[in-house]
């Protein structure tokens, strides 16, 4: 995955959160070599809505407007969902040890 994440996190950015949910749930086009379906629908809709180029680039605010697929919004929150549960794994009756990077 680390290989997809260097090669579409220049088009996309991963300073803030939403960014890196934005790279996770355009994991699947990176993989399949390209990303700029995702990088032109971004620059679309900041155009397009007159809220913040922030509150616009979130998967939230696209899948609301049907911007990104289900299956691309469903992989972000399941990646979203295990990072949460790796944490602190006995929150959520899981029998681990927190993974500790």
């Amino acid at each position: 995955m680390a290989d997809v994440f260097g090669k579409i996190r220049t088009p996309i950015g991963n300073e803030l959160s939403d960014d890196a949910l934005l790279m996770v749930a355009a994991y699947q086009q990176g993989s399949n070599g390209g990303v700029t379906q995702m990088v032109n629908m971004l620059q679309k809709v900041v155009n397009e809505y007159p809220e913040t180029p922030h509150s616009v680039r979130t998967i939230w605010f696209l899948h609301e407007k049907g911007k990104i697929s289900d299956p691309e919004y469903d992989f972000a929150l399941t990646f979203l969902a295990v990072g949460t549960i790796l944490q602190n794994p006995k929150d959520f009756s899981v029998n681990s040890e927190a993974l500790n990077l």
